[in-house]
């Protein structure tokens, strides 16, 4: 059972869109688009849908109120990340004549490396940056001296990977610095100095690395045993582009729950010789059975959130700029109920 697990049609599709599978007209007999649009949103994959249709000139098999919308997405996502290309140069002028060292992080790296044949495929929701610690009090400076301002104060207790996320009011996409790549107590799993000083070959390598650990430790992808395709299309994206060396991430459970969720979809091709039924099994569990999977997602959200909130409230005592931050976001909730107050 386990080892022949069937993901629903609309999967199958993004599947084979994602690894460049050979697709055929049986493979739309019968989709339901509302449903493809529910999974494709909610995994940040729209774009890419469209791009890939068109790639592979499939437009023309779609259903028209499906096409029409996921073109509309693209369009829109292909303006942002033409901005985005615009922002990253002003960000990279700025930091150069200021002479501090950095790396673009993630999709905003990506997108610069092209390593999409198309900008609007991925979307992208900030700029991720990673800098030399010692340098966060000056690139802070810098950063407000642009015009650019925290939207949250630096924390002294709670150890993170990154400063507060800096906004400007003229720029459409905000600038994460990261100090750490991964989450403060695994950061020696990819050791920030390393990826900074490192050359183009081993680069990519580690561009990749960070690719997956980011999902499966920094996005708990791991800890909740889900997926992302939009990671996993990065993944395969990198390792195209850069010939990586698979062989060399069999070698913790991030990296191996992550490419056992790739044999799964590609419907155990054995590329990666990975069968891990106690995944497989949870995975399965999470599916078919509702109660599984609210219990499953409430034992995450406390070993998620518990050790934060703990931080957080220490944080609090010791930390008056950050207690003040609270109080005045607390006055306010009620104009704005969804904000994430701490």
């Amino acid at each position: 059972m386990l080892n022949k697990f069937k993901f629903r049609k609309e999967e199958k599709l993004i599947h084979k869109l994602i690894f460049e599978h050979e697709i055929s007209e049986f493979d739309f007999e019968n989709l339901d688009y509302e449903e493809l649009i529910k999974i494709a949103s909610s995994q940040l994959v729209v774009p890419l849908l469209y791009s890939k249709f068109k790639n592979l000139n499939l437009v023309n098999f779609l259903e028209d109120d499906f096409r029409k919308y996921i073109k509309e997405i693209h369009s829109i996502n292909f303006n942002r990340n033409y901005i985005l290309i615009k922002e990253i140069k002003e960000i990279e002028e700025i930091f150069d004549n200021e002479k501090i060292k950095f790396e673009l992080l993630k999709g905003a790296a990506f997108v610069k490396k092209k390593i999409y044949e198309d900008i609007g495929e991925r979307m992208i929701g900030d700029i991720d940056i990673l800098i030399n610690k010692n340098d966060s009090i000056k690139i802070t400076r810098i950063l407000e001296n642009n015009g650019y301002f925290k939207n949250k104060p630096v924390t002294k207790f709670w150890k993170k990977k990154h400063l507060p996320r800096f906004l400007n009011i003229k720029k459409l996409f905000a600038i994460e610095i990261h100090t750490e790549l991964i989450d403060y107590k695994k950061k020696k799993l990819l050791n920030a100095d390393i990826f900074r000083n490192s050359k183009d070959k081993l680069r990519h390598s580690l561009y990749t690395k960070h690719t997956i650990l980011n999902f499966q430790i920094n996005d708990f992808g791991d800890l909740k045993g889900i997926y992302s395709y939009r990671t996993i299309n990065d993944y395969v994206r990198l390792v195209k582009l850069f010939k990586v060396n698979l062989k060399l991430y069999k070698k913790s459970k991030y990296y191996n729950s992550f490419f056992e969720n790739i044999e799964m979809m590609k419907e155990n091709n054995n590329e990666y010789i990975l069968i891990n039924n106690l995944h497989r099994l949870r995975f399965f569990l999470r599916r078919k059975i509702k109660f599984y999977f609210h219990l499953d997602n409430l034992v995450c959200y406390f070993v998620e959130v518990l050790p934060k909130r703990g931080a957080q409230f220490i944080e609090l005592f010791i930390n008056s700029e950050y207690r003040k931050y609270v109080v005045n976001k607390t006055l306010t909730a009620s104009d704005s109920p969804n904000n994430n107050i701490l």
